[in-house]
């Protein structure tokens, strides 16, 4: 017996998972590390992933999307190793994807607004010699087991590891055991190599776009070919999160679609959308609502900025400005909260300009 054996019964049904078709023939053939945009982007810089205490250390982990307060009060050592799961939609992520408004926050310290997937080849990485696993979350208040073999591999609780669904019927502390088995941890000390990476997932047309871009500006275009967006986005993502879902730019405007879900006080507009635009009617209560800027730059370096600095326009469902003048090119920031949103590129086709015969 190897992984691989164990991978195939798994995705062929012969070991129980309780997953759907669609899921029980993916999820178990790979390992899933999720992280913020900017941190994706020092990530696939350094062509590894390092652990939380090498990235702090060296100044590589630009958003913490993880909660300190947990990370405290565990008995595991996991700062010094890179942290994987066996599947994506796991507790941690269901708290701390997309963009929150502050209040929110509170509770776990800890958010991961632009959420971007790296995914390797399970049986690959569990058969690299420094990696070990484990039947439930490390981060708790106990010390736990490790594994390293594909009999131990074998004898894992999939159908709690891959558990989907309320918990009804079930009692707190059975509850904590199955929400524990879902974030079973695939472990390496302190840096992993892209080797077997298999693809980069993003969750919508602006953030692929966004995160695109962002490496460019680094000069690295090596991973263009793995980062993709797919269908079947809410198996791996909670999609009734706060993001922008997609940007029409033009020549003399723009249009921001996103998807919005608590992102100011419901109290605050009847209609909003009817402006095309909103704006906070308190804006020194930033914990209650999503401050949303734009800034538009230009090829010689000058730049426009939307709103001007007495407002805070708000995150709707459908934005559009229009700029001052038609332009030829131009770059789109967006930022929520002074996070990354989108960063996106507009340059006039041939086509669309006039031709002078």
């Amino acid at each position: 017996m190897n992984f691989q054996d164990v991978v195939n019964d798994l995705t062929a049904g012969r070991r129980s998972t309780g997953l759907s078709p669609f899921k029980q023939k993916m999820w178990p053939r790979f390992a899933y590390h999720f992280t913020d945009v900017v941190n994706a982007v020092s990530v696939l810089q350094s062509q590894k992933l390092f652990s939380r205490e090498y990235a702090l250390e060296h100044g590589l982990m630009k958003n913490d999307n993880a909660s300190r307060d947990v990370i405290s009060h565990t008995a595991n050592n996991i700062e010094k190793y890179v942290r994987l799961y066996f599947r994506p939609r796991i507790p941690t992520q269901f708290y701390n994807e997309g963009f929150q408004v502050k209040r929110k926050q509170q509770a776990l310290h800890a958010n991961c607004p632009v959420p971007v997937f790296f995914i390797f080849k399970l049986p690959e990485l569990l058969a690299r010699p420094d990696v070990q696993f484990t039947d439930r979350s490390l981060a708790l208040k106990q010390v736990v087991p490790r594994y390293h073999t594909p009999l131990e591999f074998s004898q894992l609780p999939f159908e709690d590891i891959y558990q989907e669904g309320p918990l009804i019927g079930l009692t707190s502390d059975q509850k904590k055991v199955i929400t524990g088995r879902k974030q079973a941890e695939i472990i390496v000390p302190e840096s992993l190599d892209l080797d077997d990476l298999k693809v980069i997932l993003v969750r919508s047309v602006a953030e692929k776009e966004t995160l695109l871009n962002l490496l460019h500006d680094k000069d690295v275009y090596a991973y263009d070919r793995l980062i993709r967006l797919i269908p079947q986005q809410e198996d791996y993502f909670f999609m009734d999160r706060n993001f922008v879902e997609s940007v029409e730019l033009l020549d003399d405007r723009m249009r921001i679609f996103s998807n919005v879900n608590e992102a100011y006080p419901s109290d605050w507009f009847s209609s909003p959308e009817n402006e095309g635009y909103g704006f906070a009617l308190n804006n020194d209560a930033t914990q209650n609502y999503l401050n949303m800027t734009t800034k538009v730059i230009l090829p010689d370096g000058s730049y426009y900025r939307w709103p001007n600095a007495s407002l805070r326009a708000l995150l709707l469902d459908k934005i559009e400005l229009t700029l001052p003048e038609s332009l030829d090119r131009y770059t789109l920031v967006i930022n929520i909260d002074d996070h990354i949103a989108y960063k996106g590129i507009y340059e006039r086709k041939l086509a669309d300009a006039d031709m002078p015969f």
